[in-house]
Parts: structure tokens; sequence; C-alpha cells
């Protein structure tokens, strides 16, 4: 892993409920980078999709020098593309299902910085969420992300952790490399 004050831009991916903004949100702290949410850009008041066409341009269009995105949209080739040839890192959340869906039931109703007010997750939504979470499985996305990987020459930037340790033990490694870590 190369010194962490040369990541600039980076992205975190995995399944809902994996600890997406979680980690971008510590890496954020540490690094005094931006977070692009992409929650913020995917949905309408009304809960309806935003084009995906517009929702790639917002991104983009803010995805300047210094980042961190936040959310997956692997149903985008040119946004995918940027993301894996742009990154300095990408942290994949390769969780298992239960812990992903576990952690969505016990975020149900709570407002988060991820999302807009108009979107903080009731009871339906938690149904709809795991459901989400199962379809992720069933499609085997996490075999697309390491495709994409792979396409874009990018498994050199990669750094997969698979539960909540590994997460904790990645940021302290990185707040002891940063330093006192006093941003967290």
């Amino acid at each position: 892993m190369q010194d962490i004050q040369n990541y600039k831009k980076i992205s975190v991916l995995g399944p809902t409920g994996s600890g997406k903004s979680f980690v971008s949100g510590k890496l954020s702290k540490i690094l005094d980078l931006p977070i692009i949410y992409f929650d913020h850009y995917t949905w309408n008041p009304d809960r309806s999709p935003i084009d995906k066409n517009i929702f790639v341009e917002n991104v983009l269009s803010m995805a300047g020098d210094k980042w961190v995105m936040d959310g997956n949209h692997s149903r985008d080739d040119e946004l995918t593309k940027h993301r894996f040839t742009q990154s300095d890192l990408i942290v994949f959340l390769d969780f298992n299902e239960k812990d992903c869906a576990e952690a969505v039931k016990l975020r149900s109703g709570t407002a988060r910085p991820d999302i807009p007010d108009y979107l903080i997750e009731d009871d339906n939504d938690t149904a709809w969420l795991i459901n989400h979470i199962k379809k992720w499985f069933d499609d085997n996305k996490p075999q697309l992300i390491l495709a994409q990987a792979e396409k874009y020459e990018a498994k050199e930037k990669f750094v997969t952790l698979k539960n909540r340790q590994q997460v904790d033990d990645f940021l302290s490694l990185l707040k002891k490399q940063f330093g006192s870590g006093d941003r967290i």
C-alpha cells in the first residue's frame, strides 16, 4: 500500500449494508477529502430514480482532483471506468449477505449523512433493501466488481475487506500511517 498521503481519489464499493458510507466518512476525515455520496444523486424527492445520464453527469462534474466516491453504480460503464482508472485506492467491502441484512435492519429510521432526509429508511424500505442485498449476491456482483478491476487494470489498487474487524484494522492502520489520526 502506498503512503496514505498520496491517496487523493478513493472509491468505496460493496453491497448495501456493508458500511460503504461509514468507511467513506472515516477516509474523508483521515485524508481531508470531500465525499460524493451517490445516493444524493440517484433519487428524486418522490423516490423515483434520476435519469442515469444525468446522474453520471452530476457525479463526474463534481469529481475534481480529490474525492471519496461512496456507492456502486456498476450499471454505467463511463462512471465505472472513471472510478477504476482514476482512483488511487479502491476499497471493496466484500461482506456476506447476512451481515449486510443485519446492518440494514439496525439502521432503519436513522438519519444519515449519506442519504437525503427524504430517503430515511422505514420498515418498508428495510424489506426492499434486504431483497436488494439478496439480488446483489444472486447476480454475483462481487465477481462483476472483480472483473471490472481486471478490465481496467485496477487490481493493484484494491483493498478487499470481508468483515467489520478487517475494516477497523484497515482504518487503524491508515490513521497510524497518517500520524496522530486526530481528525477521526
